[in-house]
């Protein structure tokens, strides 16, 4: 994934984030949330290569560079879930969706709490 800042002389590359894991196909970058200098970044199909649940990075922006804090997944993983297809941020929470692209398992979406440096599944 890469992020670029809108300057004087128009968009330029700030950084070129990188994951913690070197998942092949992992769909790094196929979701976004970003509030200030707080970005979730998901990769649906990072994790296990046989259950390909999915994980969400977290990065922080400190000092002009984003360092990745965190990377979790939700409540009860399974085969191709796909944790982080989709999310959304408002205020201090988080909904990440899991689509459950393979039976019998359904759908779920994830409900987290946010602060500073951790989270919480709310539900």
């Amino acid at each position: 994934a890469f992020v670029y800042r809108l300057g004087p002389t128009g968009w330029a590359l700030e950084q070129k984030l990188t994951p913690t894991f070197n998942g092949y196909f992992a769909r790094f970058g196929n979701s976004l949330s970003l509030a200030g200098d707080d970005l979730f970044v998901g990769a649906p199909t990072d994790g296990n290569p046989i259950l390909s649940s999915g994980y969400v990075h977290r990065y922080l922006r400190h000092q002009g560079q984003w360092q990745e804090i965190a990377k979790f997944e939700g409540s009860y993983p399974f085969q191709s879930r796909a944790f982080g297809f989709r999310m959304v941020r408002q205020g201090q929470e988080l909904v990440i969706c899991s689509p459950a692209q393979s039976s019998p398992a359904p759908g779920k979406v994830h409900l987290f709490a946010l602060n500073p440096s951790t989270h919480l599944e709310a539900s």
